[in-house]
């Protein structure tokens, strides 16, 4: 069990190599393993871990459309960058 408590704390600061996220999973995952009442939490992560989380396709749509609604917005900034430079004479991009 010691070991166990020792692989919870490398896994939450992030220390853990595969190997070891596996035998935590192992252990929490199984069912003739006895878990404490304090550790059921950890429990329930590795188990919602196991679980695929799918995106949406709403969720994909909705970035979509983001990207097309920004593309002109960026266009028309740029352009108008590129026109004030172009437009202005040289004496006054050179400063005496």
């Amino acid at each position: 069990m010691n070991d166990i408590q020792k692989l919870i704390d490398k896994y939450m600061d992030g220390l853990t190599t595969r190997d070891e996220e596996d035998q935590l999973r192992r252990y929490f995952t199984s069912p003739e393993s006895i878990i404490p009442a304090d550790l059921e939490w950890m429990r329930a992560l590795m188990e919602w871990e196991d679980t695929p989380h799918p995106v949406t396709r709403r969720k994909h749509a909705a970035v979509q459309m983001l990207r097309i609604a920004a593309t002109p917005f960026f266009l028309i900034c740029d352009s108008g960058n590129y026109f004030t430079r172009t437009l202005r004479p040289l004496t006054m991009l050179i400063p005496f």
